[in-house]
């Protein structure tokens, strides 16, 4: 693949997928493409929606990014690649890291310079995760009832005997 084809993959995935989880996966991406280059033996110690959190600016469990079909097939044939130098990797570092800074990329483009956030974005992230917890309505029950267990209310009816009068006869069930 050319190099604008990754180019165009990339910033694709940006556009439907803008934000902090992508962002971060991107990031982790090219620190495992540089590692790559570094050691041309490299393993890739983690799954793919893994990677931003291994190698990415914010390791943090709940930052997986899988993405799309075309996203997901691209970094593995980059970083198979044979032929890979460090003159292709810095001409797709510079074109990636100039479209997104044209993009406004928040978080990608803060952690360019050290690896890390700023304070007042990692302020912000917990909303980012932050899920909301419904509380559940209050029962009259102040004891748990386990799925096998029933109250004792409907345990004593169903033991009981129950008679039906009939206008002739009488019949016990």
């Amino acid at each position: 693949m050319d190099l604008s084809g990754i180019h165009t993959v990339i910033l694709k995935e940006y556009a439907s997928s803008k934000g902090l989880l992508f962002e971060n996966h991107l990031y982790g991406c090219f620190t495992v493409l540089e590692q790559f280059l570094d050691m041309h033996d490299y393993v890739l110690d983690c799954s793919f929606n893994q990677i931003g959190v291994s190698h990415g600016f914010l390791n943090d469990p709940r930052a997986l990014y899988t993405g799309s079909q075309d996203y997901q097939s691209l970094w593995p044939q980059l970083f198979s690649r044979s032929d890979l130098s460090d003159s292709f990797v810095d001409a797709l570092e510079d074109c990636i890291f100039e479209s997104l800074k044209d993009a406004s990329s928040v978080y990608f483009v803060a952690a360019l310079d050290s690896g890390e956030l700023p304070e007042e974005l990692l302020k912000g992230i917990e909303e980012v995760f932050a899920v909301k917890r419904k509380r559940l309505p209050r029962t009259r029950s102040k004891r748990a009832i386990t799925p096998m267990q029933k109250p004792k209310g409907l345990a004593k009816t169903r033991k009981q005997k129950v008679t039906y009068h009939n206008n002739d006869t009488e019949s016990k069930v």
